[in-house]
């Protein structure tokens, strides 16, 4: 971004009211305002959008590529995000785990000061360790919550599939001729006419519905 009006675009592309954007003025200054507009809002939204601007434009695809360059301005991001628990990590803002509340300063210096001792570590080392481990367990926290959202998914989608085909008929019969066709088109695939005769194939996942009828019929005899 090496023009006034080039930056103006990112913020704006960002989610940056124009309006808080004040121009002709120094770049640096330019960004300064719009930061401390966006930090100082009560909008949550707000926050958002700055979030954004910081993740943008510490990815290196803003610098030619250069990852050198684009991780020095993660690690000056993250001397700043730091004071209010949020980490910039992977082009990606997080909230940073705290220890529990319940324990006090000094239950935590004894715990620590105990690993430390048992294990010859230094405090630096288990800072890091402790803050590794935390954000390990939210990226797991996210997985599991994906994957829940995801087995939700396939039960409705399952659901609806066992439907449709339980009723393929009733719906058939009391569609019109537009509507026939395209569930007859989402239901039979490679159509064609054989001596007279019509021939088709269920898409799936009908077919496999259709099969495991026919092998529960047979068992049933």
């Amino acid at each position: 971004m090496q023009t006034g009006n080039n930056l103006i675009d990112f913020l704006v592309d960002c989610g940056v009211n124009r309006d808080v954007i004040e121009y002709p003025q120094t770049k640096w200054r330019m960004v300064y305002d719009v930061f401390i507009s966006l930090a100082s809002s009560p909008n949550p939204k707000n926050q958002e959008i700055l979030f954004k601007i910081i993740e943008e434009s510490s990815h290196p695809l803003m610098h030619n590529g250069d990852e050198d360059f684009a991780n020095s301005i993660q690690d000056k991001f993250n001397k700043l995000l730091k004071y209010d628990e949020y980490t910039l990590k992977n082009f990606k803002i997080k909230k940073r785990f705290k220890e529990k509340e319940e324990d006090s300063d000094l239950d935590l210096y004894i715990k620590k000061k105990i690993l430390v001792e048992k294990w010859r570590i230094t405090q630096d080392i288990y800072d890091t360790k402790l803050n590794e481990y935390k954000e390990k367990q939210y990226d797991v926290n996210l997985q599991m919550e994906e994957y829940t959202r995801a087995d939700e998914n396939f039960h409705i989608a399952a659901a609806m599939v066992f439907s449709l085909a339980n009723r393929a008929l009733e719906i058939f019969e009391s569609s019109e001729a537009n509507e026939k066709r395209q569930l007859l088109s989402f239901l039979l695939q490679n159509c064609r006419l054989q001596d007279k005769k019509l021939l088709f194939e269920l898409r799936s996942p009908f077919n496999y519905i259709l099969e495991n009828a026919q092998y529960t019929s047979v068992l049933r005899r």
